[in-house]
């Protein structure tokens, strides 16, 4: 096996983990074969970290954003709620005033009616 191909198959099997299990000592051996190919592995890893590092502040930028996104739009749904239950108290407060308003009518049309038939009722007994 060659050094690339090696290299590629201690690669393959880290990333899947089962590093180092053909010899023989099953999940034990991948320190074992690591610090043999601590070289090899060293140069490898701290790419993959870089990479992993910049993946990470990539997904968390993402994150951020996408809950920046979500808490801006939590926020005018929030503000149109509250203004739709502000029209909606607006609303049912004018619709309670004119309620009052067309009461104090009908009372006063029932007060008028009543002196009109008193007034009636009084100018037969007196004729």
């Amino acid at each position: 096996m060659s050094f690339k191909d090696e290299q590629e198959y201690y690669r393959r099997g880290f990333e899947h983990g089962r590093y180092g299990t053909p010899h023989g000592l099953g999940n034990d051996a991948w320190y074992i074969t690591a610090f043999r190919d601590g070289h090899k592995l060293g140069l490898e890893a701290r790419r993959g970290d870089e990479e992993d590092a910049a993946e990470l502040a990539a997904a968390t930028d993402r994150r951020r954003q996408r809950e920046g996104n979500e808490r801006r739009r939590q926020e005018e749904s929030d503000r149109r709620v509250s203004r739709w239950r502000q029209r909606e108290e607006r609303r049912l407060a004018h619709e309670e005033y004119e309620a009052a308003a067309r009461a104090r009518q009908s009372y006063a049309a029932v007060f008028v009616l009543a002196f009109l038939v008193a007034s009636a009722f009084f100018f037969l007994v007196m004729s």
